[in-house]
């Protein structure tokens, strides 16, 4: 089985899996950012072997244990659909992502979870465990809080 645990920046999502994940824990990996250059075709298909890497590692960890657990979803196309509706990125850049998730579906390297577990909290409490949590730098924190809406939607 492999769950995904969602929800916006802040919304308690690493803490809710470190408490409960156990050896199926996900782990996360830094990721460079694109080159701003780069068309939405090459954007796409750089978000989507991201995500076909960490679905691939989420496989890994439920061959090992039975389970896997991840902080975020490897299926990250709701986020692209989040900076659509807030109009961060354009129609073609969401159509391009769509297409190139759909290719990775299609051959088997990238999947979707069996049990997403998504928390939405208040702006006041995103804010408030922000503000807490002085480990973490939480850059785009105001992007971010405001996908809320879209993530519900979706």
């Amino acid at each position: 089985m492999i769950v995904v645990v969602e929800g916006p920046t802040a919304a308690g999502k690493s803490t809710w899996v470190g408490a409960h994940a156990g050896r199926g824990r996900v782990p996360e990996e830094t990721v460079a950012a694109p080159d701003p250059a780069s068309s939405d075709a090459e954007l796409a298909v750089y978000w989507t072997e991201l995500s076909c890497r960490r679905w691939r590692n989420a496989l890994r960890m439920e061959t090992s244990n039975g389970f896997a657990v991840c902080d975020g979803d490897p299926f990250k196309l709701h986020y692209s659909y989040g900076l659509l509706r807030l109009g961060h990125v354009t129609v073609e850049r969401f159509a391009a992502e769509v297409a190139a998730a759909r290719s990775a579906i299609a051959g088997s390297r990238l999947g979707v979870a069996d049990l997403v577990l998504c928390s939405i909290p208040s702006q006041s409490t995103l804010a408030r465990h922000r503000d807490d949590d002085v480990g973490r730098r939480r850059r785009n924190f105001a992007l971010h809080r405001q996908l809320a809406g879209p993530l519900e939607e979706w």
